[in-house]
């Protein structure tokens, strides 16, 4: 299977106010997405809450809506009389209160550009205007905080804090069945139309999993103190979920691991992302990733 990358470059095009009525004003930012593959892109792109904020400083993160009139250039866009709300979702990756950044699920054509459009304005006029978006990539905090569910419209993977691995539910249907499989009543027997839960051994490591290379053997962190788990964001375009620990070697070096794990509609693939801090300049840290035959998935080693 050849492999894609695509390179989507999302660049501010124009900022703007707007007054329809008296008392009520709507502000917009122009962005452009531009696709170089020869491919067609469906999937998510983000803008930086951060370009919004200085641009729009009364902009509370919420209140937006963001629209397409299917155009290449910002010309063409101002010519068009009509536009199509496109499915969007506000994520605060850190749960500090601020939203970090905006997915918006798109479709762009190979080699070709599009103008999209973030509207926003007072929280209960963007309310009224802004449709409902289906829930595709939903997340759950696990009964007694054994574990964490989370996924997209595609797949499922599932932290469980008993084993401090990560499993993959292979999934049926491109609907949301966190609440189905969560329900009391839910039989994985005999109610396999849902999907699959593929477990990794104990001694082996799942999708994301994070260990540390002591003596020439690996060692799977610690679940003993994990100090936090934590739903950080589902919705339309993502799901994401975080698990803080804190490991201590046979030297009593102690390090601080907070793993961040991110999953985008319409893909397969879990982004994993570790903050350290700590005695952690000694340790050497390993973590798992799927590997198909022959494919190198490396360009560098050692990097931290």
């Amino acid at each position: 299977m050849k492999k894609l990358i695509f390179i989507l470059v999302l660049s501010v095009l124009f900022s703007a106010e707007d007054m329809y009525c008296a008392g009520t004003q709507i502000q917009h930012i122009d962005f452009l997405v531009q696709n170089s593959k020869e491919i067609d892109y469906n999937g998510v792109v983000w803008i930086d809450a951060a370009d919004v904020y200085s641009l729009i400083p009364g902009f509370d993160g919420f209140s937006f809506l963001i629209t397409t009139t299917d155009s290449p250039d910002i010309l063409s866009d101002l010519e068009k009389k009509q536009a199509r709300i496109l499915p969007s979702q506000a994520l605060d990756e850190n749960a500090d209160g601020r939203v970090d950044r905006i997915g918006i699920y798109v479709s762009v054509k190979g080699q070709s550009d599009k103008v999209i459009t973030l509207q926003t304005g007072e929280s209960d006029r963007i309310i009224r205007l802004k449709p409902r978006d289906k829930k595709l990539c939903d997340a759950v905090l696990l009964n007694n905080e054994s574990g964490l569910l989370w996924e997209s419209d595609r797949i499922g993977y599932r932290y469980d804090k008993s084993a401090n691995t990560v499993n993959v539910f292979g999934k049926m249907t491109h609907r949301s069945i966190i609440d189905k499989i969560t329900s009391p009543g839910y039989d994985p027997a005999k109610q396999t139309y849902y999907g699959q839960e593929f477990r990794i051994g104990t001694d082996e490591f799942g999708f994301g999993d994070f260990g540390v290379l002591e003596d020439e053997q690996l060692r799977r962190l610690s679940n003993r103190n994990v100090t936090k788990m934590a739903v950080n964001g589902k919705g339309t375009a993502a799901s994401c979920v975080s698990v803080s620990l804190i490991d201590e070697s046979d030297s009593g070096d102690r390090v601080s691991v907070n793993l961040r794990y991110l999953l985008l509609r319409n893909s397969r693939w879990t982004w994993v992302s570790a903050q350290l801090s700590g005695d952690w300049k000694n340790r050497t840290f390993v973590t798992g990733i799927p590997v198909r035959s022959a494919e190198q998935v490396l360009s560098e080693s050692g990097l931290i």
